[in-house]
C-alpha cells in the first residue's frame, strides 16, 4: 500500500481509539455534552471510513480522456505484449548484457587451458540459446 494509504489507516486506527477512551471517560462522568460528542465522532469517523471506503473502491478506475486517448494509441501498436515475449525478451538482455560479458571476462583472466575450453563450451551454449531466443522472438512479432 502506499505511504498516503497507510497515514489515512493510522489516522482512523487513532480516530477510534481516541472515541473508545471518550466512551470509558463517558461511563466514569456521565455528562449530556460528553453523550453527544461521542455521538458525533462515531458518527464521523464511520462517514470518514465509508467515504475513504469509496474513493478507494473508484480509484484507478477514472477514464479520463488521456487515458481514453493512450489505450487507443496503445491498442494501435498491438496493444500490452504477451507474457511469454517480455520473457524472452527479458532473457536475450540478460545474456547480451550480464552472462556473455560476465563469461568472456572469465575466459580472458582464466590461465589453465582446460578451464578456458570449458568456459568457451558454456559460452558457445548461451550463444546458441541466445540465438534461438532472437528467432523465437521474431516468429512472435511477425505472428502479431
Amino acid at each position: 500500500m502506499s505511504l498516503k494509504t497507510d497515514e489515512i489507516k493510522r489516522s482512523l486506527a487513532e480516530l477510534g481509539s481516541l472515541q473508545k477512551r471518550l466512551e470509558n471517560f463517558a461511563i466514569k462522568n456521565p455528562s449530556r455534552e460528553i453523550d453527544d460528542i461521542q455521538f458525533g465522532i462515531k458518527t464521523n469517523l464511520k462517514n470518514l471510513e465509508t467515504w475513504i471506503e469509496m474513493l478507494y473502491k473508484f480509484n484507478g478506475k477514472s477514464r479520463s480522456n488521456r487515458k481514453v486517448r493512450a489505450s487507443r494509441e496503445n491498442g494501435k501498436k498491438g496493444g500490452r505484449p504477451p507474457k511469454k515475449i517480455s520473457v524472452i525478451r527479458n532473457r536475450i538482455s540478460e545474456l547480451e548484457n550480464t552472462v556473455l560479458p560476465e563469461i568472456q571476462d572469465k575466459i580472458s583472466g582464466c590461465s589453465d587451458e582446460n578451464e578456458a575450453i570449458k568456459i568457451a563450451a558454456e559460452r558457445t551454449s548461451l550463444e546458441i540459446e541466445l540465438s534461438e531466443l532472437k528467432n523465437k522472438l521474431d516468429e512472435y512479432q511477425k505472428a502479431r
